[in-house]
């Protein structure tokens, strides 16, 4: 799907205006996630998977494609976040996409993310439609692309409308906004090469 065609943009915002914070709250994750460079030498054992799952995605093999995948859920356990990742046990309330175009060729992880987003409202729809519940108007989805260890944050805004339009092959009357953030690092230059792996690009400043 190319977002363009279907009246979709979207807009950077810097991390206080993305999260609607004045600023981002403390990280509640072991100290040795912030402290040590390398998993043997972390005491606390979730930290020294995480960051073993970490060097697995710095080093990809092509045929461990779930890599990727592993490290995200690693970081929400660690996390101990109070969002859900399933609501009531079946709305889906949150993507994270891989970014393959390293490993192989894949399409504009972006426009998959948006796609991710609007079928996910199409299905939590169809889903509270047969339970007898009001289906949504709209929601805000919020989303995650993963370039390897380094996430880029997404709010997408998905409406009735824009879902009918996409489904129909039309061009959607009303704009819709994608926000993006990135969080800031010292070298961003050096980002997609660094990933998460120095000390100074794991705990993120606004």
């Amino acid at each position: 799907m190319s977002w363009r065609a279907y009246n979709i943009s979207i807009t950077l915002q810097d991390i206080p205006t993305f999260f609607e914070l004045a600023s981002l709250p403390e990280p509640h994750v072991p100290a040795d996630m912030l402290q040590k460079l390398e998993a043997d030498d972390a005491n606390d054992f979730g930290a020294c998977r995480t960051i073993a799952a970490m060097d697995l995605v710095m080093n990809p093999v092509p045929a461990e494609q779930c890599a990727v995948s592993d490290f995200t859920v690693r970081l929400f356990d660690m996390a101990k976040t109070d969002v859900c990742l399933l609501m009531n046990g079946s709305e889906i309330i949150l993507l994270v996409h891989e970014d393959k175009r390293i490993m192989e060729k894949a399409g504009d992880p972006e426009a998959q993310l948006i796609a991710g987003a609007i079928a996910t409202f199409q299905s939590n729809n169809r889903k509270r439609a047969l339970a007898g519940v009001p289906v949504h108007d709209a929601c805000l989805i919020p989303g995650i692309v993963m370039i390897g260890t380094a996430p880029t944050f997404y709010k997408i805004l998905v409406t009735n409308g824009l879902a009918d339009a996409i489904a129909f092959g039309i061009f959607p009357p009303d704009s819709t906004v994608v926000h993006r953030c990135v969080p800031s690092v010292p070298r961003p230059m050096r980002c997609l090469s660094e990933k998460m792996k120095p000390l100074d690009n794991r705990a993120i400043a606004p």
